[in-house]
């Protein structure tokens, strides 16, 4: 079994005029494809790009906006036995432009395919392209009067060991990696979070976050082909790169349009829901205490585009404890989804490890991973390769995560990276989950706090970096930062000093994690300014 013969027994199972993929468009009105359509225009991507020499095994870069013709592209790149490279939309920023260019030097793919509406920024890269070509993918969506059996030529055959696609680690703690993904992991994690979320094809999902993630491509692109579901796209994205706000203003109205019965989220998507609520509820009268509960609840999923919802999902880090009490308590129970790059996706689903043919323990309080599940390797890195994985007394692969957990039972929740915790001055150990708590903490003093970020590797004491809205008033907020530090932590866990800095300056992945490393590196002169003043 790969995915192209999986995608072929989805096309015999399914009524081909069955709505696949439907596009809000900006004006309001709706944009399908069938499920023919969806094989017709992917099969005229393998045509093409067959016509240009792309064949088994060849790379092909893929900067994937969350619109159809990015699925179209992928499915015929894969069809046709080549490897897409998908790179998230966010590199094409100023900021991201040096990863950007590691990841296409380290590749080296032979074709370079992105949205019309990204055009404009691709010539920041073109002159990296040494043999590259830039495509619209839109250029390849032509409508073909062939018959299916014609395209069969470009089909190529894989084995579940072949690689099926590679993208890279969003590089939160250096160099972004490629993780070469095989058939059979992806396999075995679409077949784990189908069952976990008993998915079935009148599902209704909205594919938003970055498609050059793990999540959003097991969630939505591989999963619609295992499942059968009907995935949804918004105009509003091709705007969003440049003016994310308009997106963030949109969404309400485009999560109504689609009513979803599956809405899965970042961490920081669902602390938003619960500030923009919490903003809402303070502007009626009594704080909305004389609403009835039961009525509160049903219009803020009917604000929020929920009524249809059965299945809310957290993933790609880890969920604020606060924000799983405040959605529980409007009847919205978040599902926590832990899972890595280097595995195909979800490990756990609520602490519950998911099968099949993949075993996951504690070993010295790391996460380790044997299974089908994990990757092949990273992509011409034998260093890399080394570090994070061993083998077991029976010969089995085994997969150092990195990770940090606690165990209840038979369930294993993620607590923090084994890397980010470390020792002050005096040789004491603030650990992973100390310093999650404390950040956290920082959050809960006001809304206008988005992100800290602790700092005190071999110094005396603890600081803090502490990201704010731009329109915040500094000097009134950092006072009542200052009366409530004393609460925060206890002995060597209290902060001793502060800096406020503007949202803006806040670097963070495709996904929203913090890039700690790279903010300490870019603020050292800032951090060094707060131990001298302490």
């Amino acid at each position: 079994m790969n995915i192209s013969s999986l995608f072929e027994k989805r096309l015999e199972r399914v009524n081909l005029q069955k709505t696949a993929i439907v596009l809000l468009k900006a004006d309001g009105t709706e944009e399908k494809y069938s499920w023919y359509n969806y094989q017709e225009k992917a099969m005229c991507v393998a045509e093409w790009l067959s016509k240009q020499g792309i064949k088994r095994g060849d790379f092909v870069a893929i900067i994937p906006l969350n619109l159809p013709d990015s699925f179209f592209a992928l499915l015929g790149i894969i069809l046709i036995g080549a490897v897409p490279v998908p790179i998230n939309v966010q590199l094409l920023k100023e900021k991201g432009l040096v990863d950007l260019r590691k990841i296409i030097d380290d590749c080296k793919p032979k074709l370079v395919l992105a949205n019309e509406s990204l055009y404009e920024l691709m010539p920041e890269i073109d002159p990296y392209l040494i043999e590259g070509i830039i495509a619209r993918t839109e250029l390849l969506l032509l409508k073909s009067n062939k018959p299916r059996s014609y395209y069969y030529r470009f089909y190529t055959a894989m084995g579940e060991n072949d690689l099926l696609i590679m993208p890279y680690t969003s590089g939160t703690s250096g160099q972004p990696k490629g993780v070469m993904l095989t058939q059979k992991n992806i396999l075995n994690r679409l077949e784990a979070i189908t069952a976990a979320l008993e998915a079935t094809e009148e599902e209704r999902i909205l594919s938003y976050l970055p498609l050059g993630h793990i999540a959003e491509l097991v969630a939505t692109f591989f999963g619609q082909i295992y499942a059968g579901y009907t995935v949804y796209f918004t105009e509003h994205v091709k705007e969003a790169i440049k003016n994310p706000e308009k997106l963030r203003k949109n969404f309400p109205i485009v999560l109504q349009q689609v009513k979803p019965t599956i809405f899965i989220g970042v961490p920081k998507i669902w602390t938003s829901f619960r500030k923009s609520i919490e903003a809402q509820i303070k502007k009626l009268p009594m704080h909305g205490l004389i609403i009835p509960q039961w009525l509160k609840k049903r219009a803020i999923k009917k604000k929020l585009g929920f009524r249809k919802t059965r299945i809310f999902v957290s993933a790609a880090a880890k969920i604020s404890g606060d924000d799983l009490e405040f959605f529980d308590k409007l009847g919205i129970r978040v599902d926590d989804i832990y899972g890595q790059t280097e595995t195909a996706g979800p490990l756990t689903f609520n602490g519950v490890p998911l099968g099949p043919n993949n075993k996951m323990c504690v070993k010295e309080e790391e996460i380790v991973v044997v299974g089908d599940c994990v990757m092949a390797g990273y992509f011409q890195n034998p260093s890399a390769n080394e570090q994070v994985f061993s083998k077991n007394e029976v010969g089995e692969v085994i997969y150092h995560t990195g990770d940090t957990c606690r165990k209840d039972g038979e369930k294993i929740f993620w607590t923090g990276r084994l890397g980010n915790g470390f020792k002050l001055a005096n040789g004491e150990y603030v650990n992973p989950e100390k310093i999650e708590f404390i950040e956290e903490e920082i959050r809960k003093i006001d809304p206008r706090i988005n992100e800290a970020v602790i700092c005190g590797v071999n110094r005396p004491h603890l600081v803090a970096l502490i990201f704010i809205d731009g329109n915040s008033e500094f000097r009134e907020l950092s006072e009542k930062i200052k009366l409530r530090l004393p609460q925060v932590g206890e002995g060597i866990h209290k902060l001793k000093n502060f800096v406020l800095l503007n949202n803006t300056e806040l670097e963070m992945t495709p996904t929203m994690k913090i890039k700690k490393n790279s903010l300490l590196k870019k603020f050292e002169l800032t951090v060094n300014q707060m131990y001298r003043s302490t």
